[in-house]
């Protein structure tokens, strides 16, 4: 059996995860167990998941996972390359995983490797620290940098995707793990984007129609509908940032304003 490891968040499982891990399968072959490594209550925003973590691991399963690992919280919420190393870092610290499956908007993983292998030359992290003493931003520095160096193909840093799964490869670069990345090009909508796609929405999109009650059967697989329906039945979900505000401020009132 071949082992794949999934870097995820889940909120909420939707059709695109199914069909990446149908396609990351198939890509594989053979007897294919999938192991993901997901957010647990709060995500990389720093927000509450619409769902816990135990009904997005439950979706995840029914969506076709064969295990869930929860990230820890101080990883989940940070930066793209502490979110991408301390995900990688169980994935390979397991021992058990072979190949790490990733969707990109680049699709290729030589193109991700070259600029995650330039951003590890110690050249590299020099010159973007002279550009950073001019008063520019990091990225705007690493994009100048890599351009320099690399040309051309410093431009898939522009794309979300492309950002973490580059950091997903310089994790598995640093630590030496023996997991192979392979990479799948994202189609349908992007992170934000509110596509008319009869069978993709992005995740965001799908978490403000179910807040607002509208139906998301079109964009959901009908098993993962059905956790999901209960955990609304029962109380237990949505959740949402704005339902958390009158709690969150109470907590906040009761504090002594010198701890």
């Amino acid at each position: 059996m071949k082992i794949v490891g999934i870097v995820a968040e889940y909120n909420p499982f939707h059709n695109g995860h199914k069909i990446h891990i149908l396609e990351t399968k198939k890509a594989v072959g053979g007897d294919v167990g999938i192991v993901c490594c997901m957010s647990g209550d709060f995500v990389q925003r720093g927000e509450p998941a619409i769902f816990s973590k135990h009904a997005r691991a439950k979706a995840a399963i029914a969506g076709g996972a064969d295990l869930i690992l929860e990230l820890p919280l101080p990883w989940s919420l940070s930066s793209a390359e502490s979110f991408a190393g301390g995900a990688v870092g169980i994935l390979g610290e397991i021992r058990c995983v072979d190949y790490l499956s990733f969707g990109s908007e680049c699709g290729e993983v030589n193109p991700l490797y070259t600029v995650a292998s330039a951003l590890l030359n110690t050249s590299v992290s020099e010159q973007i620290l002279c550009e950073l003493k001019t008063g520019v931003s990091y990225a705007t520095a690493r994009q100048t940098v890599l351009t320099r160096n690399i040309g051309e193909l410093a431009a898939v840093l522009e794309s979300p995707n492309n950002i973490l799964a580059i950091e997903y490869i310089k994790s598995l670069i640093i630590n030496s793990y023996d997991m192979k990345p392979i990479t799948f090009l994202r189609f349908g909508a992007g992170h934000d984007d509110d596509s008319d796609d009869e069978q993709f929405r992005s995740a965001s999109y799908i978490r403000a129609d179910i807040l607002s009650g509208a139906s998301v059967s079109d964009f959901i697989p009908a098993a993962v509908l059905e956790i999901i329906n209960s955990e609304i039945k029962n109380g237990r979900g949505p959740i949402s940032t704005e339902k958390m505000e009158l709690m969150l401020l109470s907590l906040l009132r009761m504090k002594n304003r010198d701890v």
